[in-house]
């Protein structure tokens, strides 16, 4: 009995001496986990600082970018373009011509007339520097908006020297967007010209199927479901031509131009319907002293046709419209031989298809007509005009785009003579 209790005794003395070895064996296991998870906790402390760093580096070099600033609810921010276009005409518009990097109506070559065959230019005059800024308050919000360019003055001596042009203002102007409606102040694009109607293009310059002109003005919009409609007043500038074709801007207006638009926005596009009116004066001892009222009405809009393809569109009549189409190849009136004003009727259109080919890639086919009536005073006259646009432009990544578009544009003059005019264009646009 003795040695039985002696042998059980020594059984659960061994049992508990393995126990305790297999506790300290365990706990200097335990030791070395939580020190490898010690290690590891280190590890992504220190990982998750470098990012944090990282995050706080890339935030400020956006900020410096894109100068995105806050401070009392204000948030403003810098963007734009630098771009480089590569044109080639097949014929000249004239030494030092605007008109070999922009087309310009009016400047289309004649074929009865001299001119340099072929014309190589390289211009970054296009790039563009945009300021915006935003600040909410209770009852809305308050953006103001800055862009130009660099068609400025260019001095005939600057191709020579280094290739410097003037920086040129395009549009400066106040939103204030409240619950009673929104209220546009400055210069902007014309309320009579609808802006998701324009074409896809590379090309530099005014179509003659276009409404295109940017203007001082005050415009009132009132939202409504899928729509809105506006009322502005904008500056007026009665431009004429007299019976030599020289131009005359006699700066007697003494009424703004008003425009009324209608627009609406189904979920397949946008549609608009604008109205123009307008007084045309000029009181010039010796040359004309008349007034005349000129309109015009103006159909637009771009119709989503499946996926990223569209329709884009113009329609465009009126008498009088002068500037408001075509830039300044038409006059609003003409000034015949007893100084009275002869307003001048345009009829223009615009069409214009894009098709996406992938993510990546897209082409457009743009036509152009304009057609004036009443010109038959001035044999110089430029009557009707038309242009054919197709492109292929290219996003490598997001912020570039490539793109290479051939241009032919013709023209007929009151005396039967015809210009022309073909175009190729490679450009590179980068954004930031």
């Amino acid at each position: 009995m003795n040695k039985l209790c002696f042998f059980l005794f020594f059984m659960v003395l061994q049992s508990f001496s393995l126990s305790l070895i297999a506790a300290e064996s365990n706990k200097d296991e335990e030791i070395a986990f939580l020190k490898e998870q010690v290690k590891l906790l280190m590890q992504r402390v220190t990982d998750l600082e470098k990012n944090q760093k990282n995050t706080a580096e890339t935030k400020k070099e956006e900020a410096l970018l894109h100068k995105v600033e806050k401070k009392d609810g204000l948030q403003w921010e810098i963007r734009g373009y630098a771009k480089l276009d590569t044109v080639y005409s097949s014929t000249s518009a004239g030494a030092n011509s605007i008109g070999d990097e922009f087309i310009v109506n009016s400047l289309i070559p004649r074929k009865d007339q001299d001119g340099e065959d072929g014309q190589l230019k390289l211009t970054a005059r296009e790039s563009r520097i945009m300021v915006s800024t935003d600040y909410a308050f209770s009852g809305g919000h308050f953006k103001t908006f800055i862009s130009g360019d660099f068609f400025g003055n260019k001095p005939s001596s600057s191709e020579t020297l280094n290739n410097n042009a003037d920086f040129r203002l395009r549009q400066a102007f106040g939103d204030l967007q409240t619950e009673y409606g929104n209220f546009r102040i400055g210069q902007a694009w014309s309320t009579f010209q609808n802006l998701s109607a324009f074409p896809h293009m590379t090309t530099l310059g005014v179509l003659p199927g276009q409404i295109f002109t940017r203007v001082a003005q005050i415009r009132y919009s009132w939202p409504f479901e899928q729509g809105s409609i506006q009322f502005s007043m904008e500056n007026p500038e009665s431009h004429f031509r007299d019976s030599q074709n020289t131009a005359i801007r006699p700066d007697d207006d003494r009424a703004p131009d008003f425009v009324t638009r209608v627009n609406w926005t189904p979920e397949w596009g946008h549609l608009s319907l604008a109205g123009l009116l307008r007084d045309l004066r000029c009181d010039i001892p010796g040359v004309c002293e008349d007034d005349a009222t000129g309109w015009g009405i103006s159909a637009a809009g771009r119709i989503v046709l499946g996926g990223k393809d569209n329709l884009r569109f113009q329609a465009n009549w009126g008498d009088g419209m002068g500037r408001f189409t075509a830039g300044t190849v038409y006059p609003g009136a003409i000034i015949d031989d007893n100084g009275q004003l002869q307003t001048v009727e345009v009829k223009s259109m615009m069409l214009s298809y894009q098709h996406w080919w992938s993510e990546r890639w897209s082409s457009a086919l743009i036509f152009n007509i304009a057609d004036a009536n009443n010109l038959s005073i001035n044999p110089n006259a430029i009557e009707q005009l038309q242009t054919y646009n197709v492109n292929l432009l290219w996003w490598p990544i997001n912020r570039l785009r490539l793109g290479l578009e051939l241009l032919h544009a013709d023209s007929e003059l009151v005396d039967n003579s015809e210009g022309e005019l073909t175009r190729l264009t490679f450009s590179s646009k980068f954004i930031f």
